[in-house]
């Protein structure tokens, strides 16, 4: 919860490669202890449109 609460800060901040770093690595985890759906849902969401934004050279 306080990983997803940095990785929202830092998506705000625009700093998108921060959010993929940060994300990245628990979404790959085979297992998520201690997320919920919504949560890893929300947490997906949030790195896919961080990876969109970090890439697509978006200031």
């Amino acid at each position: 919860k306080y990983l997803m609460g940095r990785a929202e800060s830092a998506f705000h901040m625009k700093r998108f490669r921060q959010v993929i770093d940060m994300l990245g690595p628990l979404l790959a985890a085979p297992e998520r202890h201690g997320f919920s759906e919504a949560e890893i849902e929300k947490a997906r969401q949030l790195l896919n449109d961080a990876r969109q934004k970090a890439f697509s050279g978006e200031p």
